[in-house]
């Protein structure tokens, strides 16, 4: 398992390489020493070229998708992206979604839909058209805590957050 600091070192330095790759001459790439220096590097970057597909870890563990990962949440666990999504979920049990800077929206649809004690924080929702008639945000029981969020995009005839009755 990695933590986010490790993953985002990890990008940074597939990043480098590529530039470096990018960055040679034609000539170069005919060289031996460069052959297996790249023959090295693309080795190395291989494992790590998984993490593109990574939308969310928990405690290190990567998730392609958000849904992945609060479908494999505990109750208590903090989720946190490491790149934008696009999904609708319900939220069943009680989580932290740290959106680590990142946006979260849904192409219309209700993006989040809470059964349960339910803190999102650290990012934007926001929405890319489709039905009117939803909500960006649906609390339906539980509880919502909302931090340093910025909610935008809304274009439905319902309002953006809808908390339900039964929602503390």
């Amino acid at each position: 398992d990695i933590t986010e600091e490790e993953y985002a070192k990890i990008a940074e330095l597939m990043e480098a390489c590529q530039e470096a790759y990018d960055a040679l001459a034609p000539e170069d790439l005919e060289r031996e020493d460069v052959i297996e220096a790249i023959a090295k590097m693309m080795a190395l970057m291989e494992p790590a070229s998984m993490l593109d597909t990574v939308a969310a870890m928990i405690d290190g563990t990567p998730y392609e998708t958000l849904v992945d990962a609060v479908n494999a949440a505990e109750a208590g666990n903090t989720i946190v992206l490491t790149k934008d999504v696009a999904e609708s979920i319900t939220v069943s049990k009680s989580v932290i979604i740290d959106l680590g800077g990142n946006t979260w929206s849904s192409g219309g649809k209700t993006t989040l839909n809470t059964l349960a004690d339910v803190t999102v924080k650290n990012g934007t929702i926001t929405s890319t058209g489709g039905t009117l008639a939803s909500y960006m945000i649906n609390a339906e029981s539980g509880s919502l805590t909302l931090e340093n969020i910025t909610v935008t995009g809304h274009k439905g005839s319902n309002p953006a957050l809808n908390i339900g009755p039964g929602v503390q």
